[in-house]
């Protein structure tokens, strides 16, 4: 710095030097050497020069450094530090994080300590001192690390060039002690290893551990209330802490982001409660929330009765608004964009979802959607387990009511023809034998007073098959003894069996017995007498199964 000056008041300065330099301060800086002129002039106009030389000193100061030896009788030494420069500073560094001011500061680590000379021209010179140790004197280090909010505990590393035979004494913050090599530890501090060998030589080495949990600021301003004037407004999470290495997080379980969720000031749409997380690069995070109201003055909800069809294919669904919540009354409602109007029920609906819309008095509204489900289709199929197409004249078959729900959702069951169900007025399924053909209905009835039916027609062939041998031989060998009347199974009974010879004659009888017995029949005799062969007449009245009563008759021989 060129130093100017004068005895006069309220003079100017005018500086020239080497390269062109000029100034108009009293005092400036000047980066060369060479002849600098100083021209200082009055307020009268009278002045005055003088000139100054200005020699660079660049000359760095010498430096010497000497270290030694250390012992287990012996375990420090001073480091040795010298210049023939005078005014210098000194600064030491070495193993460990290892630093000192001191010309010769005292030492008890081996390694290699650098002395920086820094002469009063700001010039430095290095020089670089050796310290050794015996043998038996343990080398030792010491690794520190770094707590985090995401590293909450570590493990501290302790060396010995003496791996064998010794001892590891740890010390820390808060009387933190601990004899093993590698410690895990969760306070930061400075913590002292100590190595002790059998011989009783020991070194010490620390291990710094910083404690990095600094936690952001998550923070929310109140945010405006939702109405019909105001649908949406703006989270304002600027009051945080942001800068390198903060990240966030905008999240809502029961709103809605319209936009500009990735920064600070998103827009919503929805009333809601809305956090901010922020977390940090050492892991610490924090997070803050805020309520988003919607206005009473809106309607915001409305307790609403969905009445669907009660069959199927039934468009008598009804929609029945009550109690609305928030807005200003009266209200008028829409339904499917319809238009607006005071009648709160709509009706003779099908099954359908619908959007409902509810205007205050204000012109504010609110929109919902109202499902009628289709009920479930009552169906009925009326079959039957026949085999074949038609049911012989005697025999019985199986209707079977198939219905779409379960039969305890039924109401009525009704069969046709009436009587049908006299012993199970309940059944789905009935045993029937008609004896001709007929059409058999089923309607069923359930809880709702939904009603569906079927039919199924039996046909029933009318048979009537009744049997007389043309011929028999009552010799008594055991075979056709008997003259028998055989029939069906639709066959009941045989009222009455006659014989008759050529003439008219009755010679045998027999009434109201079944049919196809072999037990009952004509045995060739009259009276006890057997009968010359010859051809007879017989006649039969046979009943069936339908009351129907028929007449047969027909020839026989009677053989020897």
């Amino acid at each position: 710095m060129l130093d100017g000056g004068s005895t006069t008041a309220n003079v100017m300065y005018a500086w020239t030097g080497p390269g062109g330099f000029s100034s108009t301060l009293s005092d400036p800086n000047a980066t060369a050497s060479g002849n600098y002129t100083l021209t200082v002039t009055a307020p009268n106009g009278c002045s005055s020069t003088m000139n100054l030389n200005v020699v660079q000193n660049t000359t760095p100061p010498d430096a010497g450094a000497n270290g030694g030896n250390i012992t287990c009788t012996v375990p420090t030494l001073n480091l040795q530090g010298s210049s023939t420069t005078t005014g210098v500073s000194w600064t030491w560094a070495g193993p460990n994080g290892y630093s000192s001011t001191l010309q010769n500061p005292t030492v008890n680590q081996a390694g290699a300590y650098t002395l920086t000379v820094t002469g009063v021209n700001g010039c430095t010179a290095s020089a670089t001192a050796n310290v050794t140790a015996d043998a038996g004197i343990p080398v030792v280090t010491a690794t520190s690390g770094l707590i985090t909010c995401l590293i909450t505990s570590l493990q501290l590393e302790g060396t010995s060039s003496i791996p064998m035979g010794i001892t590891w004494e740890w010390g820390g913050p808060s009387g933190f002690a601990s004899n093993e090599q590698n410690p895990t530890i969760s306070t930061s501090g400075t913590y002292t290893l100590t190595v002790t060998t059998t011989a009783g030589c020991s070194s010490t080495a620390q291990a710094i551990v910083i404690e990095d949990t600094a936690t952001p600021t998550a923070n929310i301003a109140p945010a405006d209330q939702l109405d019909c004037v105001t649908p949406n407004t703006i989270l304002d999470g600027t009051g945080s802490t942001t800068g390198v290495g903060i990240s966030f997080v905008w999240s809502t379980t029961n709103g809605s982001f319209a936009n500009g969720q990735n920064s600070l000031t998103p827009t919503v749409d929805e009333a809601g409660t809305y956090t901010l997380t922020l977390t940090a690069s050492n892991g610490c995070t924090d997070e803050a929330s805020v309520v988003v109201n919607l206005s009473d003055a809106t309607p915001n909800g409305a307790e609403i009765s969905a009445n669907p069809p009660a069959c199927f294919g039934d468009v008598n669904g009804s929609i029945i608004v009550g109690q609305v919540s928030g807005g200003t009354s009266p209200f008028t409602y829409s339904l499917d964009g319809g238009p607006f109007g005071n009648q709160n029920t709509f009706t003779n609906l099908p099954p359908d979802t619908y959007e409902l819309t509810i205007s205050d008095a204000t012109g504010c509204t609110w929109q919902t959607e109202v499902t009628l489900d289709a009920p479930t289709e009552l169906t009925i199929n009326l079959a039957t387990d026949l085999q074949a197409e038609v049911l012989s004249l005697g025999e019985t078959v199986e209707l079977q009511g198939n219905v779409s729900v379960p039969a305890s959702g039924l109401s009525t069951v009704i069969w046709s023809p009436i009587g049908l169900d006299a012993d199970c007025p309940s059944c789905l399924t009935l045993t029937v034998s008609p004896t001709v053909t007929t059409n058999y209905s089923l309607t069923v009835t359930d809880e709702q007073g939904c009603t569906a039916s079927d039919q199924v027609t039996v046909i029933v062939k009318v048979d009537r098959p009744v049997y007389v041998p043309n011929a028999f031989s009552p010799n008594d060998d055991g075979l056709n003894d008997k003259l028998n009347i055989f029939g069906g199974t639709t066959v009941t009974k045989v009222n009455s069996f006659l014989l008759f010879d050529r003439w008219g004659e009755t010679l045998y009888e027999f009434y109201n017995f079944p049919p196809n017995d072999v037990t009952i029949g004509w045995d060739g005799k009259y009276r006890g007498d057997k009968l010359n062969p010859g051809v007879y007449v017989w006649f039969a009245e046979v009943e069936f199964v339908d009351g129907k009563v028929e007449l047969y008759k027909g020839d026989v021989v009677l053989m020897k």
